[in-house]
């Protein structure tokens, strides 16, 4: 097999929503390597698979890199990652590779290089920015308490630095970090959160209690297959598209800061 000896990739983190949106898939894969065995789906020639992303939780005060890196249906040896040029003690688990941080300063705003090796053979390195702290705060209604009956729910929605694009993220307290809630693109720096994302699953009926309010500022792609559970909200439903591509690998990689939360109380009238 061909190796991509010391390629390079660069995103440009200015790529609006829109274009991020429509983006055609290179492939649709299902990450076998967490959740089962055997080559992901899709992948039906030789080359490498990555899917990974740098992470900040503002909410949480922590940090990570996740990278899911294999060659066809071979998961790749232990220590093939290097962050910023440097090798770091990533743990592995079935092909996903994980770092750390204490804190959500682990991982500063700005240019990053995630570099992917095959033993001592590095296979490319990629680079992306990660964003700011974003910012959410619920403007309508005023008083944070949504009642049956009214309309959407307003937000606006803030970064510190130039980002990719935002995510709208709403879900019920005790259901945050569970693949569930609901989430949108932020086309501008107000966000509109419909009355459906209230209401008990496949009823008009309000699921009454407290929300947490996310907003999400991101980069390129930062979605690896089912492991939602790093966010407050699901994204699966949003459709990243992969944006890895040369001819020896293929994924998406991008960059997430999840912000702190607003609050808003749900209750019949």
């Amino acid at each position: 097999m061909k190796i991509c000896d010391s390629s390079k990739i660069n995103f440009n983190s200015t790529m609006s929503v829109f274009g991020l949106v429509i983006l055609t898939a290179l492939f649709t894969v299902a990450l076998a390597g967490c959740g089962g065995s055997g080559a992901p789906p899709g992948l039906t020639s030789e080359g490498y698979l990555s899917q990974s992303y740098l992470l900040r939780n503002i909410d949480l005060n922590n940090a990570a890199s996740k990278v899911f890196f294999r060659l066809d249906d071979t998961l790749i040896p232990p220590g093939p990652v290097n962050l910023d040029a440097a090798r770091h003690d990533f743990n592995a688990s079935s092909g996903l590779y994980t770092l750390s941080f204490p804190t959500s300063g682990g991982i500063t705003a700005g240019a990053h290089q995630l570099g992917l090796f095959d033993g001592a053979t590095e296979v490319i390195t990629i680079q992306q920015n990660m964003p700011g702290d974003p910012e959410v705060a619920v403007s309508s209604p005023a008083n944070r308490i949504y009642q049956s009956g009214q309309g959407n729910v307003l937000c606006s929605v803030t970064t510190t630095e130039v980002t990719g694009g935002h995510i709208i993220a709403a879900v019920k307290a005790d259901q945050a970090y569970t693949n569930t809630g609901f989430v949108a693109i932020v086309g501008g720096s107000s966000a509109i959160i419909p009355p459906d994302a209230f209401f008990l699953p496949g009823t008009t009926t309000l699921d009454t209690g407290v929300y947490y309010i996310y907003v999400y500022a991101f980069n390129g792609a930062p979605f690896i297959d089912s492991i939602d559970d790093d966010l407050p909200t699901q994204i699966s439903s949003l459709n990243l598209a992969d944006n890895l591509s040369t001819a020896d690998i293929s994924g998406r990689f991008g960059s997430i800061v999840i912000s702190r939360r607003d609050t808003l109380i749900v209750q019949q009238l």
